[in-house]
């Protein structure tokens, strides 16, 4: 149990290694490649579509192949990803990197999830983003080595390719501990997305993901440019701002993950969500030692909040059906987490980057009032 956990967490651990990158140090690579501001927007969209796509067939691939191995080949195939991303000359090669680097995160993505929902605590949910919010943490601070060493931002692409090959090959080699601990729901089951739309309340949960990832995305990718742009601090600064943007969320997550079994899951949302609200006023109100401080409670409001709905999926639509549920929550959650970013880059480069915290309360308070509208509909319904 230690050691396939251990292989699992360490998958996440390579999911978010690259997911905060780009973000990171966009500054540093607009201006290398001479790309146009808002382009990162459409990077992260095309990544979006492509994770979108791969999570509609995650169940059906692993109701095929297993967890395991769609594991590792989403692993090698975004380590192919990023090795074009490091030897990209333009911004059309970064468009073309974007496609193998979302068809890899969707698929692993939703079969780690599904994998852990039916076999584990919520506490184990909660470590398992939370190791994503340690790869995600990490990834800023590789970035910002490379870029104050003579090797530059592309080396940091090629050493971050290197470690998800050592990811996909640990995956690999244990192959033989995941079918021994197997997954009914998976081996025995396959529900199709038609099927599991007709659910009740399956299209209310759609919404709470879609605009959480809203949230999540929008303020990991621009973090760092409504800081350079907005108030006017250094890059390197503001990629250490968004380092401790996802370290928050990293160490939300660990945190969560110790208590959450004492905790119903729709209470840890209900207080995510408020946090995340008041990190928006914070930002709007405050000066810009309290965006940081706001920033930073943004992270840690939304930390539990993925976990715990993700967690919920079988206990609300039945284990049958919560893989082919889950892949629909993930692509749905990929969905709002491409457009949300490249709307806001566009309204950004037309009007201000001081819009962000605006546009994040607007998400936080949509997510608020949909989430709240499901629980109570839940109850409702299992009381009939």
């Amino acid at each position: 149990m230690a050691v396939l956990l251990s292989v699992i967490f360490l998958s996440f651990i390579g999911l978010g290694l690259p997911d905060t990158i780009l973000g990171s140090i966009w500054p540093v690579i607009q201006k290398d490649i001479n790309a146009p501001i808002y382009s990162a927007g459409i990077i992260i969209l095309i990544v979006q579509a492509g994770t979108v796509i791969s999570s509609l067939f995650s169940s059906k691939l692993v109701y095929k192949y297993s967890t395991q191995m769609v594991t590792f080949f989403s692993i090698l195939l975004t380590s192919i990803a990023l090795i074009i991303f490091a030897f990209s000359e333009n911004v059309f090669f970064l468009f073309a990197a974007a496609v193998p680097l979302g068809l890899g995160a969707g698929s692993v993505d939703a079969a780690l999830n599904g994998y852990v929902a039916n076999n584990f605590k919520s506490n184990i949910m909660n470590f398992l983003h939370g190791f994503w919010g340690v790869g995600a943490f990490l990834g800023p601070f590789t970035m910002i080595f490379f870029i104050k060493s003579d090797y530059g931002w592309r080396a940091g692409y090629i050493f971050t390719a290197i470690i998800l090959c050592f990811i996909a090959l640990t995956v690999f080699l244990s192959r033989k501990i995941w079918i021994n601990k197997g997954n009914s729901s998976e081996e025995k089951v396959y529900i199709s997305n038609k099927e599991a739309l007709k659910i009740p309340l399956v299209k209310t949960a759609l919404i709470t993901f879609s605009f959480f990832s809203y949230i999540e995305l929008t303020t990991g990718l621009w973090i760092s440019s409504y800081f350079v742009y907005g108030l006017g601090i250094s890059k390197y600064y503001a990629a250490l701002i968004t380092a401790f943007f996802y370290g928050s969320i990293t160490a939300g997550r660990i945190i969560t993950g110790l208590f959450s079994n004492n905790f119903e899951n729709y209470k840890i949302i209900r207080a995510g969500e408020m946090a995340i609200i008041a990190g928006c006023i914070l930002m709007i109100f405050g000066d810009m030692y309290l965006s940081v401080a706001g920033a930073f409670i943004i992270g840690i409001g939304s930390s539990p909040v993925y976990p715990a709905m993700l967690h919920e999926t079988p206990r609300r639509f039945g284990e049958k059906a919560s893989l082919t549920v889950m892949g629909l929550q993930m692509s749905v959650s990929y969905t709002g987490g491409a457009l949300a970013p490249l709307i806001f880059g566009m309204l950004a480069d037309k009007f201000s980057f001081n819009l962000l915290p605006y546009y994040i309360l607007f998400g936080a308070v949509i997510i608020f009032i949909s989430s709240e509208y499901l629980n109570r509909s839940l109850k409702k319904y299992k009381t009939i």
